[in-house]
């Protein structure tokens, strides 16, 4: 997905990560593997009222495997160094 792409987080809920960037609500942030990129998105702050941020991250098909290893570094980096209480960062399996 290239910066202009949009992605929707829920059903008629259309999200740019530039249009986040610039509103301050969203922050796009890349993770190198080698030369490798992977994303890593975070909006704040979401629409449901339960959380107080919605973070979403994605790898290659060709890296699959990284896709577990990432949600797991990025849960911990969230709980430790960023002030959300209640984060929205679906599990992986």
């Amino acid at each position: 997905m290239a910066d202009g792409d949009v992605a929707r987080s829920r059903p008629g809920r259309p999200r740019t990560p530039r249009g986040d960037f610039a509103a301050r609500t969203g922050f796009t942030y890349s993770v190198l593997d080698g030369d490798e990129v992977v994303r890593v998105r975070l909006s704040v702050p979401t629409n449901d009222g339960e959380h107080d941020v919605e973070a979403q991250s994605w790898v290659r098909a060709s890296r699959a495997e990284l896709d577990v290893v990432l949600w797991r570094r990025l849960s911990a980096w969230l709980a430790e160094a960023w002030p959300f209480q209640r984060p929205l960062y679906e599990p992986r399996r």
